[in-house]
């Protein structure tokens, strides 16, 4: 069929297919313009202040919580059903940080693998429970 994309990214279970998972779920994102969502680069609209259009602001809140809900349906359905279950808050947290890490520049490689599974360590906790 012309014009229609089917994607099957294997769920997520653990450390062992952690980068593949995060790889193709980021493309995934990407394809459908929603990363922005994830790494925190667009913000749910705040309400306008007195004399602005709230047209436009419902507009766009309503478009952000659909894109918001999009995302989320993407990444539920790629994770096991044990990682299934924690705060919807701490993972977006989670999440952002981790689609955003980078290495620091005065930062050498050990540290910044300590750190890496630290905080992967935690992604990980949080979506076991």
């Amino acid at each position: 069929m012309a014009g229609v994309d089917k994607v099957v990214i294997e769920k997520l279970s653990g450390v062992y297919n952690w980068g593949k998972w995060k790889i193709s779920i980021s493309l995934l994102l990407k394809k459908h313009n929603l990363i922005d969502i994830v790494n925190g680069d667009r913000d749910k609209p705040v309400l306008p202040t007195a004399g602005a259009s709230d047209a436009t602001y419902l507009t766009d809140l309503k478009k952000w919580k659909s894109d918001d809900a999009e995302t989320m349906l993407h990444i539920m359905t790629t994770l096991d059903e044990r990682h299934q279950f924690c705060s919807k808050q701490r993972l977006d947290r989670l999440l952002k940080e981790f689609f955003r890490w980078d290495r620091a520049a005065t930062e050498d490689t050990a540290t910044h693998g300590a750190k890496l599974q630290k905080h992967f360590s935690e992604l990980n906790s949080a979506l076991k429970k």
